[in-house]
């Protein structure tokens, strides 16, 4: 097992160097971005990802980890950030193999410290996901701020504009769930396996579940 990481990481050096360095500048030799070779690269830009904490080696590992039970899922990851877009980073995070990150033209996903996401992760944001310290998501979770296209009236106005996802300090979403466009899920909250939420929830410490999600239990707490 060692062996094996060890390799993927001596594979991946060459795509780990390029991207810091296009990123960063000579400040990208600190290597704080760790991506896998097996990571489709789309867009990214100098200036997309912004780092809110001290510059170090591997503060964001991308399509690395089997994730949960050691499985390998085996597919490539994919990773852009469209010009004016903006992938912020407060801390460590450590997004799994076989994941998706699609960040458009002024939109900004923000990811708290010591993030962490199972495999075949799915963003896509088009115009604000925030997320709290200490997140952890299930594998096959989705955060998705938009319809992916849009829905125009008669007079042209499109009535199915992006909102933002807001995501506390502490929250633990489970595997298969979904997030869509105004989701708020506050400090210390559980969505359920298979969940599908849509709307804020107000308290904090609760579980959520079901589709569409709806508040469960008060006064929960939850520890890895």
């Amino acid at each position: 097992m060692r062996r094996r990481k060890f390799f993927e990481l001596l594979l991946s050096m060459p795509k780990t160097i390029y991207v810091n360095l296009k990123l960063f500048g000579f400040a990208g030799f600190k290597l704080p971005l760790l991506i896998s070779h097996r990571t489709i690269i789309n867009e990214l830009h100098r200036g997309s990802v912004v780092i809110k904490c001290r510059l170090k080696f591997g503060l964001l590992v991308f399509g690395f980890s089997d994730g949960s039970f050691g499985k390998r899922y085996g597919q490539p990851s994919f990773l852009s950030v469209q010009n004016g877009g903006r992938l912020v980073l407060n801390g460590s995070a450590n997004i799994a193999q076989s994941s998706s990150i699609a960040i458009f033209k002024d939109a900004r996903l923000e990811l708290g410290n010591r993030f962490s996401a199972n495999y075949d992760f799915l963003v896509s944001c088009k115009n604000r996901i925030q997320i709290g310290d200490d997140a952890l998501f299930g594998w096959n979770v989705s955060l998705l701020d938009n319809d992916g296209h849009d829905i125009i009236q008669n007079d042209g106005t499109v009535s199915n504009k992006p909102a933002p996802i807001f995501i506390g300090n502490h929250v633990w979403v489970c595997s298969n769930s979904t997030c869509l466009k105004g989701a708020r899920l506050p400090d210390g909250c559980i969505l359920a396996s298979q969940s599908l939420l849509a709307k804020e929830i107000l308290c904090k410490n609760a579980l959520v579940a079901g589709s569409p999600a709806r508040l469960i239990k008060q006064e929960v707490n939850w520890r890895s």
